[in-house]
């Protein structure tokens, strides 16, 4: 995983199942029990969005999923991460890798031009890697978990009903009607990747230690 970004700033946030204060100021992993099953959800009691990582470890549980969960955290709601189902004759006890970045959030475009370009302009400013999503984007995600994997400093924002004007902030002359992906990193633009293969090859050409 990738160290140089992360001393920055406190950027993110890791919690060891419940042994450890998840002190984050707006974004909790909270227990929700239900006989059984016990099912944790992020709360975000804050007014942008944020993504969570959650990874559980445990042989106490059976999982719902036994991948890493990403997932975007709207503002001021609660999303469900993950449920766990305790097995018979087990102390239900599970460790738990919570990753939040504090710097991700959503991107609300204004009708007007001024009024977007002006929106736009805040957002990106001083970051790092962009990365433009619209729904249902499976290479949104992907890029998503890589970025959040290897520790690396990501801003979203979802661009599906605003692709003409993004496109022209971008400066891309390119058809847009057809690209649910656009990366940003420092100042190059990427809007042709489509594939996790030449996703790697691209972020690896700033971060060569990418895993």
């Amino acid at each position: 995983m990738l160290k140089f970004l992360v001393c920055l700033m406190s950027l993110f946030i890791f919690q060891n199942g419940f042994s450890q204060k998840n002190n984050h100021p707006y974004v909790k992993l909270i227990e929700k029990e239900h006989g059984k099953r016990l099912e944790l959800f992020a709360k975000n009691t804050d007014t942008i969005s944020y993504s969570v990582f959650l990874r559980i470890t445990t042989n106490d549980f059976r999982r719902s999923s036994n991948r890493p969960v990403l997932e975007t955290i709207n503002p001021k709601s609660e999303k469900l991460l993950i449920t766990l189902i305790k097995l018979v004759d087990k102390e239900g006890k599970y460790d738990s890798q919570f990753i939040v970045n504090k710097y991700t959030e959503d991107l609300n475009f204004s009708k007007d031009n001024d009024g977007i370009e002006k929106n736009f302009n805040e957002a990106l400013k001083s970051k790092t890697v962009n990365l433009f999503e619209t729904d249902n984007c499976d290479i949104c995600k992907v890029a998503k978990n890589i970025l959040t994997s290897n520790n690396i400093i990501f801003k979203t924002n979802n661009f599906s009903n605003n692709k003409d004007n993004v496109f022209k902030l971008l400066d891309i002359k390119d058809d847009s009607s057809k690209t649910k992906f656009i990366l940003k990193i420092q100042d190059s633009v990427y809007h042709q990747i489509n594939n996790k293969e030449t996703l790697i090859k691209t972020l690896k050409t700033y971060f060569p230690e990418l895993n």
